[in-house]
């Protein structure tokens, strides 16, 4: 038996579209469904994060757009996930959501989400087109800091590095990208 089967008779959402994506947490109570629209790979999308001890929705539906990214913290008790409307980070076990808002106009989510190591902060992309920069927000969705231009930041496993990819011909994405890297 699966906790689907244990807890859901029925998953929320139906009405939202197919059921595309699913993730447990690395310690199996807390689970991110994604339904869409539509069956191709860019269609707008719903986001639930469910608890699946207590069979609860902890928060839901996130209108996730086409960006359908979330991260799952080191120890697996909270997840954050890419909203149109802010960066929601769900703790699973109080059932809180602390939301971040980018002050850029025209974020339409948030992107290449990464938890650090050690549960402190989460590195992002807020999605905005003809813009590629990396912040990064404490894991309670406070004290957002812009960081560098570029994409795909990563955190080293001590989390006082952080890796990404840049072009530097104005990070239009030429064939010259390169991998550098940061102090945290």
């Amino acid at each position: 038996r699966t906790a689907y089967d244990r807890t859901w008779s029925k998953m929320p959402g139906a009405d939202r579209g197919k059921i595309i994506a699913a993730s447990w947490s690395p310690t199996a109570n807390l689970l991110v469904v994604r339904r869409d629209e539509r069956p191709d790979h860019f269609a707008p999308g719903w986001v639930w994060v469910l608890d699946a001890d207590r069979a609860r929705v902890l928060a839901g539906p996130l209108d996730a757009g086409r960006e359908r990214d979330w991260a799952w913290s080191p120890d697996g008790r909270s997840v954050a996930v890419s909203a149109v409307d802010g960066l929601r980070i769900v703790d699973g076990i109080g059932g809180t959501v602390a939301v971040y808002r980018s002050p850029i106009a025209g974020v339409s989510g948030y992107v290449a989400l990464d938890w650090s190591p050690d549960g402190r902060s989460i590195l992002f992309l807020p999605w905005s087109p003809g813009k590629n920069e990396i912040d990064r927000v404490a894991a309670d969705g406070t004290g957002a800091k812009r960081l560098s231009l570029g994409w795909t930041p990563a955190w080293s496993s001590d989390s006082s590095k952080i890796a990404y990819v840049r072009s530097p011909s104005a990070d239009g994405g030429g064939p010259d990208w390169q991998v550098w890297t940061m102090n945290a």
